[in-house]
């Protein structure tokens, strides 16, 4: 009998002989377990390694060998084991395992090798700086794709994608792009390297305008090429072409003529376009607002050139003013001093547009004589206590002179003493006066001098000898009296020292009472002491004596 699995089994034996006599014999047998062969693989593509892992499994003891058979092409006595076949098509994998028991059990699978899908990444080129190349081949169904490094790609996930790059240095860059094809599970990859030729960046350096008929302009082709690239320029006036790098060219008329330039490398275009001017020499002209004027003489200049198609300010100016001085804006400002005849001139430049008499013109500036005013005012700075100001006239060439004096009258003479009290004023603070003396010549040309006086405050303190208190409303109070006090107080005593007074307001005065005026002092002689500040923040101390007379 054979079982079907492994385990213990009750095996009874019945015996009956021919008198009808019965006999059981049971005996329990143990039947080995067979290794309950699997494997696994991965998915199974040509020319792939495959991993078999190995799934056997067995419920007693172990297995001790194994044997692996890979469609008669290979076999290999290892658990697990990994293997590729080299061609698409079906094959039987068998792996045989033996336990320590000496049970034998053998599995057989058929797998299919599938074949790999086929990745097209596109022929290898070079593409101008900035252009689009389109890589890989036509999508096929079933099919995905996925490329690296994505740089400039438009869409890394389609068979075909779109790949712009840019090239700003100075030689040519390189970028291998890799495609993975997946279909049915299988992969395959590819590659392409796409180079980049450098950008022209082609430059015509900026140009000076110049003048005709005698201008030259010389172009000079910048940018990025090799020893093979081509030029071409066009002068913009409708004759001048060239092929060569470096040229030279003059226009024969007036006018702004655009010039391009195109530089062909590798397959690889790049323009440029400057602008060259030639215009008419320019003609100096200039005005300016008075010929003749007082010395100092202050002159408005303005510039201009008659050159129609030229901008003023395209133009340098250059201003020599007759008396070594010299400006470079086309309106300017100049003061002559000392009187006399000058020759100002104006010389405009364009470009290279020089040494063309026509561009320098001369004009004639007179600079009449000035009066100098002048006067001497002593003092400069009086009080209030010596207001009296002299003052001197010292003017030089005036054929007429005058004093303006504030506060007062315009006087027509110019030696004058003025008197500057004024009770009016106050006492404790700085007044200050200004004198003007205006002076005049034949030419109608005049000076003017301002001088300020200051009259300053004074201090000064007096009090009474004698005051009477018997309110006839005459001398009733004792005050202190002054100017230029800033702070003030008074004490008064008595023949025998005691204070029978005090106050720090100079207008309040003692009326002859003490003891808080609750009596009339006596018929005698007091003592006062008063301390001052001054305006000048000087300290005065006063000890005088005042009678009080009833």
């Amino acid at each position: 009998h054979a079982y079907s699995s492994g385990g213990y089994y009750a095996v009874t034996l019945t015996t009956i002989n021919d008198k009808g006599c019965v006999d059981v014999a049971i005996q329990n047998v143990y039947v080995y377990p067979e290794p309950q062969i699997n494997f696994s693989t991965e998915e199974p593509c040509v020319n792939n390694f495959i991993d078999f892992d190995n799934l056997t499994t067995l419920d007693s003891g172990s297995v001790v060998s194994w044997a692996w058979d890979m469609a008669g092409l290979y076999s290999d006595t290892t658990e697990d084991i990994s293997y590729y076949f080299d061609s698409v098509g079906f094959y039987d994998v068998t792996l045989t395992a033996v336990s320590s028991f000496g049970c034998i059990n053998t599995y057989t699978q058929t797998i299919y090798i599938k074949p790999l899908p086929i990745s097209e990444a596109g022929p290898d080129t070079i593409i101008c700086s900035g252009d689009a190349v389109t890589l890989g081949t036509s999508v096929l169904a079933g099919h995905s794709y996925d490329w690296t490094p994505t740089t400039g790609l438009n869409n890394p996930l389609v068979s075909a994608p779109t790949v712009t790059l840019t090239n700003d240095t100075n030689f040519i860059i390189s970028t291998t792009y890799e495609v993975t094809t997946t279909f049915n599970g299988c992969t395959s990859t590819d590659n392409v390297a796409i180079g980049v030729f450098p950008v022209i960046n082609a430059s015509i350096p900026i140009q000076v305008e110049q003048c005709f008929p005698d201008n030259k302009f010389f172009f000079d082709a910048k940018g990025v090429y090799g020893p093979n690239a081509t030029f071409q320029w066009d002068f913009g006036d409708g004759m001048g072409v060239s092929t060569a790098d470096t040229v030279s060219y003059s226009y024969s008329d007036t006018g702004a003529f655009t010039v391009s330039l195109t530089i062909r490398d590798n397959g690889c275009v790049s323009t440029a376009t400057t602008v060259a001017l030639v215009y008419d020499v320019p003609i100096a002209t200039f005005g300016f607002d008075s010929e003749v004027g007082c010395n100092p003489f202050t002159v408005e200049f303005n510039a201009w050139s008659s050159s129609n198609n030229v901008a003023d300010s395209q133009l340098t100016y250059i201003w020599s003013f007759g008396d070594g001085d010299s400006a470079f804006t086309q309106t300017t400002s100049h003061t002559y001093d000392p009187e006399g005849t000058y020759f100002p001139s104006l010389t405009i430049l364009l470009g290279i547009c020089k040494g063309y008499e026509e561009m320098t013109k001369y004009d004639t500036v007179t600079v009449l004589p000035t009066p100098t005013a002048g006067m001497i005012v002593d003092p400069i700075i009086g009080s209030i206590y010596n207001p009296i100001v002299t003052i001197t006239d010292i003017s030089e060439g005036a054929d007429d002179c005058y004093l303006i004096i504030t506060p007062g009258d315009t006087m027509v003479i110019c030696d004058y003493q003025h008197n500057y009290f004024d009770p009016t004023l106050p006492y404790n603070q700085t007044v200050s006066h200004d004198i003007t003396q205006i002076v005049t010549n034949s030419y109608g040309c005049s000076d003017t001098i301002t001088v300020t006086v200051d009259i300053l405050p004074e201090y000064i303190f007096f009090a009474p000898n004698t005051f009477t208190p018997n309110a006839d409303g005459m001398n009733d109070f004792f005050f202190g009296r002054g100017y230029g006090i800033l702070e003030f107080e008074m004490y008064i005593y008595d023949r025998w020292g005691d204070m029978v007074f005090k106050t720090n307001n100079m207008r309040e005065g003692w009326d002859g009472h003490v003891n808080g005026g609750k009596k009339k002092a006596q018929q005698d002689v007091y003592v006062y002491i008063v301390n001052i500040i001054d305006i000048y923040e000087q300290e005065h101390k006063v000890i005088g004596h005042v009678s009080l007379i009833e």
